[in-house]
């Protein structure tokens, strides 16, 4: 008692000041306020030891007094005295009632009861500004609250262009704040029949939001034949006896109405009674390029489809085809040639030469050749061509293109010629009496000489019995003799026997009888065609012919390969075409290049990674993995053995999987144990298994169980590791491998003098590696056209990390077809490679964010992601990879943002596209990319608009 007592008296004379002055205390010990009874207060306690509790002699905000007496405004007014000193309770430490906009968020009261009418506090920012972050109902800004938010422009988390106190998304202001329009999603009631958030007008919601029907102008090509509502044509009208039908189905052969381009049509598709089976107008030949096709009917109309970059459909534009488009009238067409490329040429029956897309930069309009008439017979080679005249003479030239007339020259010891082929830089002609004559490129014995010597003259081939008709192969040539025997010459891996070679003369190919129609485009897949409708196929490793049925008919009328697709007519004369249709080239419908940003269906919920080239992969949410793409880079590992169409599949028997990379014939990918697994890989060591193999087969990385990253290119792989070294495997022609030799290895080996490694990125040669300090180290090749080892100068490779030059600051690091790119700190960075979009970084600079996410570069454009997630590209705008734009192709075009695309965490450019993983996890692209639903196609395919019958211009 005595000690309290001391206290107390301490107490006072230390607290004995006008505004408190305590009386009393009533012999408590109080450690804060909340210790003390009403009307007394906590004195003198520490953290260590109590105080007491005292009465001041005048009323104190915190007493739990409510002082009387006073006015609003006048020195120590209380307004409340709840006994505390909190300022987030209903009275705040100055006792005046707390009230929204005083800068204190009250914490006392229930937010199950917030609402309009409640004092419940979730923000407080001191203001009574209603349209900022904080409502004056001090209420977080929301979509929906009926306060239209100001200070945010839009792409700004929480822009509001709109806010009817309604979170209803069908009325004009959606649920996401937004004025509705068609195409956000959202069905406005009264004005949408249908709403599915794309601007594909060719789907089952047009762009005027009404539901696809047929009459409405528009074909559809989300439907697959023989499903309800697919549709081969639209016109927009209800005139049954046009190229459309009121089914939308075309006007086909043997629907009982002759059309404008049937020579009959008698109701049926027999082909034993008045009116053959096509009407009349079959199709007579298949012309393939390497990425378009075309076709020739019976009435002499040529139809042409897929790319149309330099002008190969004849269609006097730049614009692609997803199917066949009928040309303008040519003349009287006897037959189709073309190039291994691109250009077209169609024999008229006068003997004239209406050709088209010739030449390096193609001219799109189809124009008669003035400098040769009287034609019977064409050969159109790599970059030369040759004619047969009507007297049997032969001329040729020297440059594909429409003025290349003053290389014309006659062939001479050649007479009564009355076919000639060509394929490369090689030719050979057939005369009346059945000899052949070779002239040209003779590196693999395609001349029949005997040798591989090449000669500018004519000679003949010698050991052949009377030959009826030529047939050119890739560096080969197949002759059938009048007793249909067939005899070959040419590469070992193209001539149809399994012999040693090359075949300098003459070999009779005794399992190929009666040959109608060989072809091949590359030495990879030669084919024979035979009168009885069979096909038979062979390739390098296996020279036998084997026979090969197509779906839908064992017996074929025509049939003709492209550089990665096929086509074949059936006997009922049906156009099918299967294989890769990145652009449009199989003709079934579907655009082969997309000018709006376009979402890709790969059935995935959220992709968290992934990376685009022939073969695309994304890694999901669930860690995951789904690829799809080019199947024969895929193959038992993308799609079951056996199966004819690659589907998408999801790896679902590997690990889970934290990133993938893909590059060409491989892929990679790396566990979340730290393990790495890879396929593909076509002999180069790239599987790190210890061997050379290729393998469809998913099998372990030998040696790595705590990769962070990997990293694979067309030759060689590189992962980092958790201890911040790198390894690499493959080729190390150049020392792409960075372990100071040129030895090639088939498991990981270490690079050398290089540590605290933070990222990765690897391109054909070349390997580029971030440090921990920002700098950049690259090594193995300088790259086919320099500057890969950012050096500033070409110079020869190094097997040694070399550390590129200014450079000293990156915070991303990232790869794409022959060039590097950093971001530095958050600003545009640096490229350097073989690409030359990177020229105007000054200009680009100050147009960029000045904040990025990711910058990244091909051999044809740029892309970068700001801060925020928008998308901006650069470069060459070829086939839509940068969005509709109007600048002309080949122009190096600034950076700009495409419209349509939603916000993004990531970016990926490969050859013409541009692919971003957006931030709600999904893959949109635009350009020609590999879509997963029409990418390779090895089913019956049948081509849209060219089935037997005539069909309007598709759009």
């Amino acid at each position: 008692m005595k000690t309290k007592v001391a206290r107390f008296i301490v107490l006072l004379s230390l607290c004995a000041c006008e505004s408190i002055a305590p009386i009393e205390h009533n012999g408590s010990e109080c450690f804060n306020l909340e210790n003390c009874d009403i009307g007394f207060i906590c004195i003198g306690a520490t953290p260590n030891s109590a105080g007491l509790c005292l009465r001041p002699s005048q009323p104190l905000c915190g007493d739990g007094l409510v002082r009387q007496g006073l006015a609003l405004g006048e020195p120590g007014y209380e307004g409340c005295d709840d006994g505390n000193l909190s300022n987030t309770d209903g009275c705040s430490n100055g006792c005046v009632s707390a009230r929204c906009g005083d800068g204190f968020i009250r914490n006392d009261l229930d937010p199950m009861v917030a609402g309009f009418d409640s004092p419940y506090e979730n923000c407080e920012d001191g203001n009574l500004v209603d349209d900022d972050a904080c409502t004056n109902l001090c209420q977080r800004a929301r979509c929906g609250d009926g306060v239209l938010r100001s200070g945010l422009q839009a792409g700004d988390s929480g822009f509001e262009a709109c806010d009817d106190g309604n979170l209803v998304g069908g009325d004009a202001c959606t649920s996401l704040c937004m004025p509705a329009r068609c195409g956000d999603g959202f069905v406005q009631t009264g004005v949408d029949e249908c709403d599915d958030g794309n601007l594909e007008d060719r789907d089952a919601c047009t762009n005027a939001c009404t539901l696809a029907r047929c009459g409405d102008g528009v074909a559809r090509v989300d439907i697959a034949e023989g499903e309800p509502g697919f549709e081969v044509c639209d016109d927009g009208n209800d005139d049954d006896l046009d190229s459309c039908s009121n089914a939308c189905l075309g006007a086909a052969c043997g629907d009982g109405v002759v059309q404008d381009g049937e020579n009959c049509d008698d109701g049926n598709r027999q082909d034993d009674d008045a009116c053959d089976n096509y009407c009349g107008v079959g199709i007579v030949q298949l012309l393939l390029g390497q990425t378009f096709s075309c076709a020739l009917v019976a009435n002499s109309d040529v139809y042409c489809w897929g790319s149309n970059e330099s002008g190969e459909l004849g269609l006097n534009d730049r614009i692609s085809r997803g199917r066949a488009t009928k040309l303008a009238d040519l003349g009287s067409v006897v037959s189709l040639h073309g190039a291994q490329s691109r250009g077209v040429c169609a024999l008229l029956e006068n003997g004239d030469l209406n050709c088209w897309s010739l030449g390096s930069n193609g001219d799109p309009l189809p124009q008669i050749l003035p400098w040769i008439e009287s034609v019977k017979g064409l050969a159109l080679a790599n970059r030369q061509a040759c004619a047969v005249k009507r007297d049997g003479s032969v001329f040729c030239w020297d440059g594909l293109h429409l003025s290349a007339g003053e290389n014309l020259a006659q062939m001479g010891g050649l007479s009564n010629i009355v076919q000639v082929i060509g394929r490369y830089q090689s030719f050979c002609a057939l005369d009346i009496n059945g000899a052949v004559y070779c002239w040209g490129d003779n590196a693999h014995g395609q001349l029949g000489d005997g040798s591989t010597d090449d000669h500018l003259d004519a000679r003949i081939v010698e050991g052949l019995a009377p030959v009826s008709e030529l047939f050119a192969l890739p560096n080969a040539v197949c002759a059938q003799v009048r007793n249909q025997s067939l005899w070959c010459w040419g590469k070992q891996n193209v001539v149809p026997i399994n012999l040693p070679g090359p075949h300098l003369r003459p070999i009779e190919i005794r399992t190929l009888n009666g040959v109608k129609s060989m072809g091949g485009y590359h030495d990879s897949s030669p084919w024979a065609l035979l009168s009885n409708g069979s096909l038979w196929r062979w390739n390098h490793n296996d020279r036998t012919p084997r026979l090969r049925s197509l779906p839908n008919s064992p017996e074929l009328l025509l049939y003709q390969s492209g550089f990665q697709h096929f086509c074949w007519v059936t006997q009922t004369q049906e156009a099918h075409c299967s294989g890769v249709n990145r652009s449009g080239q199989l003709g079934v419908g579907v655009p082969p290049y997309q000018l709006e940003p376009t979402t890709l269906a790969l059935n995935i919920d959220s992709v968290a990674q992934f990376r685009s080239g022939e073969v695309s992969c994304a890694v999901a949410s669930d860690n995951q993995v789904t690829c799809w793409g080019d199947h024969n880079r895929l193959d038992a590992a993308g799609r079951p053995e056996g199966a004819l169409t690659y589907r998408v599949e999801r790896k679902v028997g590997l690990s889970p999987v934290g990133q993938v990379s893909v590059s060409g014939d491989v892929i990679c990918v790396r566990h979340v144990n730290g393990q790495l697994s890879c396929w593909g890989g076509y002999g180069r060591g790239l599987l790190g298994r210890g061997n050379d193999d290729f393998s469809y087969e998913i099998g372990f990385v030998a040696n790595i169980d705590s990769a962070e990253q990997v990293e694979v290119s067309t030759s060689h792989a590189c992962a980092r590791l958790a201890s911040e070294g790198v390894v690499c495997w493959g080729r190390n022609s150049d020392g792409r491998l960075g372990n100071g030799t040129l030895d090639s290895s088939n498991i990981p080996v270490p690079v050398r003098d290089l540590t605290q490694v933070v990222d990765l990125a690897v391109s054909a040669g070349t390997t580029c590696a971030l440090k921990r300090d920002g700098s950049v180290w690259c090594w193995g090749s300088d790259g086919g056209n320099g500057y890969q080892l950012g050096q500033g100068v070409r110079r020869d490779p190094s097997a040694l990390p070399i550390q590129v030059q200014s450079i000293d600051s990156a915070s991303v690091l990232r790869s794409s077809t022959g060039a590097f790119c950093v971001v530095q700190g958050l600003q545009f960075g640096n490229c350097w490679g073989s690409s030359q979009i990177w020229r105007r970084e000054d200009e680009m600079r100050a147009i960029l964010p000045e904040s990025l996410l990711v910058l990244t570069g091909s051999y044809w454009h740029g892309a970068a992601i700001g801060l925020e997630g928008n998308l901006w590209t650069w470069g060459y705008s070829r086939v839509g990879n940068q969005g509709p734009l109007t600048q002309s192709a080949g122009d190096y075009i600034l950076p700009h943002s495409i419209e349509g695309f939603e916000l993004a965490n990531d970016v990926q450019v490969y050859g013409d596209s541009t692919c971003i993983l957006t931030q709600s996890g999904q893959i949109q692209c635009v350009g020609r990319f590999p879509d997963p639903a029409y990418y390779h196609l090895q089913d019956a395919t049948r081509v849209v608009g060219l089935n037997g019958y005539q069909v309007p211009e598709a759009p």
